[in-house]
């Protein structure tokens, strides 16, 4: 067992690199980690100066603009729920504390993660949106360069750290006020902290501790990245006192489990939006019709199995950014997310072939919430940047084995 963990130890650590582990560490305020700073801001400032320019709009036709409320996606309903936001927090205690049961909480209001909703209603976004649109701007500028240091420490050449920080999905989104940029900042926190436990084991569990929680209180989907805090604290029990890591254990468990309760309604929505999706098409095909079988001429389990498997795989396209619009959306915009898929399908497959037992784990658990509802990219915003650099590694191994296999 000892040698098992340490392979996974090994594993973590080895492929995936961590700060500590280069001969030299990565400067984080030299001349040309200062240049990227000012790139990456300036990338976000010159988007937000062409969004008012040529008045760039969402798929529903709502003006984008940091001067503008951008009423996109489910922003009414967490505008709704802004006011009680953390307030709403206490409710499941309340409810299971005065003798009700799991059945009827199942079907009681649904409450958004609290982080957002609290951050419209402080910054009193709707009549003063700029206050707001510029914390986002800037950081999403910051978070681009943390992901800029990390490619640096991979060594990942100057192209692909500007093709990160022009990445159009986090563009978009730095401009587009939702759950994504928050989700992506927290995510960042408890990735930079599972790569830093082992040359600083406190401030590294506090990171991932805090990212986790900030993840929780933000969007439901962050429940299925539980495995991905076990796993990190089982990789570092050696480097804490055996009752730390159990009172860590049981701390995150508990939230864990709070949380789950907190969601609950959300599971009964996501039945009912598994109901409305078969009215949502892959490639044209309802996903009913994949359901059924695609193939009656094959016998019938076969013809499940295949077709089950076409539509899982549809789904993983579709988050990759290679699909169809679902509305109207400029040419020019599905380009730019075309591109982008280009990087990200291969990047998925090739995270899991390639990238560290961590980075899989994290994969998986932005994956599995698609794979059962409808599949689109801004889910995996968060990780984006690590399918890209996975992506880009990708086509490289291939061009490399071409140019080795059949030229002289």
């Amino acid at each position: 067992m000892f040698d098992l963990s340490n392979k996974f130890y090994n594993r973590m650590y080895k492929k995936d690199l961590y700060f500590g582990d280069n001969k030299e560490k990565v400067p984080l305020f030299d001349f040309y980690a200062k240049c990227m700073l000012l790139v990456a801001v300036l990338s976000r400032v010159l988007f937000a100066a062409l969004a008012i320019m040529i008045s760039l709009k969402t798929e529903n036709g709502l003006i984008v603009s940091p001067f503008v409320e951008v009423q996109a996606g489910d922003y009414p309903f967490y505008w709704q729920n802004s006011v009680d936001s953390f307030a709403t927090l206490k409710e499941p205690f309340l409810f299971f504390f005065q003798g009700g049961s799991f059945e009827d909480w199942f079907q009681t209001k649904l409450h958004p993660g609290p982080i957002f909703p609290w951050l419209l209603n402080v910054l009193n976004y709707p009549k003063q949106p700029i206050y707001l649109a510029s914390i986002y701007l800037m950081a999403s500028s910051l978070l681009v360069f943390g992901w800029v240091l990390y490619y640096r420490a991979r060594e990942v050449s100057l192209w692909g750290q500007l093709a990160l920080i022009a990445y159009p999905l986090a563009l978009w989104y730095s401009l587009a006020l939702s759950t994504e940029l928050p989700m992506s900042v927290a995510l960042f926190i408890f990735f930079c902290g599972a790569l830093a436990t082992r040359q600083f084991p406190f401030w590294g569990i506090s990171c991932v501790l805090t990212g986790f929680i900030l993840m929780l209180m933000i969007r439901p989907n962050s429940l299925c990245l539980f495995p991905a805090v076990l796993f990190v604290i089982f990789l570092n029990r050696d480097d804490m006192s055996r009752w730390l890591a159990v009172v860590i254990f049981v701390l995150i468990t508990i939230i864990f489990v709070y949380f789950v309760a907190y969601y609950a309604p959300y599971f009964h929505m996501m039945q009912e939006a598994s109901r409305a999706s078969i009215n949502v098409t892959y490639w044209g095909l309802h996903t009913q019709q994949y359901s059924e079988g695609l193939f009656p001429n094959l016998p019938l389990l076969l013809d499940k199995v295949i077709s089950n498997v076409a539509l899982i795989a549809s789904k993983v396209i579709y988050a990759s950014g290679l699909r169809p619009s679902y509305s109207g959306t400029s040419t020019l915009l599905i380009s730019f997310r075309l591109m982008a898929g280009v990087l990200v399908l291969p990047g998925i497959f090739y995270c899991i072939y390639r990238g560290s037992w961590l980075e899989s784990i994290l994969l998986f658990g932005f994956l599995f919430p698609l794979l059962i509802t409808v599949g689109q990219e801004r889910y995996l915003l968060p990780i984006a940047p690590l399918l890209l650099l996975y992506g880009g590694i990708f086509w490289k191994d291939l061009f490399l084995y071409i140019r080795n296999r059949f030229i002289l």
